[in-house]
């Protein structure tokens, strides 16, 4: 699962309940230290820093078997090439 503004409300909280069942939890915020214990206490095994460029090789690299799940609190503001992966 992929988390789009995993340090907001509504993506920790869909982190939570991913956790709870198991599932194995990927987030796109800013990268800070702050943002990463954040993350790191919700069960999100990775960070990818939203603030330019494309993060669809990393998120390849992370989950060469595909993503099911995306939960995008972002409202459309994700990276544009998120969608070819």
């Amino acid at each position: 699962m992929l988390v789009l503004g995993a340090t907001g409300t509504v993506g920790l909280i869909a982190a939570l309940v991913a956790k709870s069942a198991g599932a194995q939890m990927l987030g796109l915020a800013r990268d800070s230290q702050k943002n990463r214990d954040l993350l790191n206490q919700a069960g999100i095994r990775a960070i990818f820093d939203d603030g330019g460029g494309s993060v669809t090789s990393q998120l390849k690299e992370a989950a060469p078997q595909g993503i099911t799940l995306v939960i995008d609190s972002l409202w459309g503001s994700y990276p544009d090439d998120l969608p070819a992966y």
